[in-house]
């Protein structure tokens, strides 16, 4: 099970998808490095997913078949 997070970005408070296979913390790219442009993670959660990208990008993953994928090493 993937794990969630909630950030404040810039006063706008969403749970995302951990993004666990990138220097990102969120799986729609958001930084949580602590720059100006990055999120700040309010609260460890175990709410649903309510950021409309992070959304859109399981739907798009879920829709492939474990046999199309070639997994490179």
């Amino acid at each position: 099970m993937a794990d969630l997070i909630t950030l404040d970005t810039n006063g706008d408070i969403e749970t995302h998808i951990h993004g666990v296979v990138s220097d990102y913390g969120t799986l729609c790219c958001i930084a949580i490095d602590g720059d100006s442009d990055s999120g700040i993670v309010i609260e460890a959660t175990g709410k649903k997913v309510d950021c409309e990208a992070c959304i859109n990008m399981w739907k798009s993953v879920t829709q492939v078949k474990k046999s199309q994928i070639k997994l490179i090493r």
